[in-house]
């Protein structure tokens, strides 16, 4: 609230005029008691006010797909906001009314880990809380492959984690089918890549620091 001064009546007998005003006053519902001596009265006057103070609101919205730890929202690049679980989320800091917002991602969760993106982020606030920001986290997959050399024969089967049965028919790259959630970013770490199948005319050995098989 912002208050002017702001000056009232005139010499005279009339409503709102004084000849020899020597007391003002103010109670708590903001009317005027001006006394008059040589006009013999006391007048009483209803002082009016602006309040000009923008209204403040929240910014907020929704989370959903959450299964990583560690993601950090923004609102107008600050006010770090660590959401650990899906669900609706506030920013702690209100802003004025007419402000612009806009909700990014700071820091993308991890283990596994999620890209997170947002959707209804920015604006301007126009008389009420905003609540429609939605962010939604994708959990980020990777293949696990490499390359067999000196395969001779034939029959060779190769298994991720025990599974996701792969055979090899000659020598080259190849990808298993299955991908796998990431809990680092580096290829293929925490993967355990073993032969099933032996070929037919040679043994092979899984060498998990070359990402192949190879003769031995």
């Amino acid at each position: 609230m912002t208050g002017e001064c702001t000056s009232f009546g005139a010499f005279g007998l009339g409503y709102g005029q004084f000849r020899y005003p020597t007391g003002v006053t103010v109670d708590e519902s903001f009317r005027i008691y001006v006394a008059d001596r040589d006009n013999h009265r006391v007048q009483i006057f209803q002082a009016t006010y602006t309040d000009d103070t923008p209204d403040s609101h929240s910014i907020g919205g929704t989370l959903s797909g959450l299964a990583g730890s560690g993601l950090v929202l923004q609102n107008n690049g600050g006010d770090d906001l660590a959401v650990t679980g899906n669900g609706g989320f506030t920013f702690a800091t209100a802003l004025d009314d007419g402000s612009a917002y806009a909700v990014t991602v700071k820091t993308q969760p991890s283990d596994p880990n999620q890209t997170c993106t947002v959707s209804n982020g920015s604006g301007t606030l126009a008389g009420a809380n905003v609540t429609n920001v939605m962010v939604s986290c994708v959990t980020e997959t990777y293949t696990v492959g490499g390359t067999v050399s000196g395969l001779a024969g034939t029959g060779l089967v190769l298994q991720n984690n025990g599974g996701d049965d792969l055979a090899i028919p000659t020598n080259g790259g190849f990808t298993f089918a299955t991908r796998l959630a990431g809990r680092q970013r580096l290829r293929g770490h925490g993967q355990d890549a073993t032969v099933r199948s032996q070929s037919d005319l040679h043994r092979v050995q899984w060498q998990r620091h070359h990402g192949g098989c190879q003769r031995v």
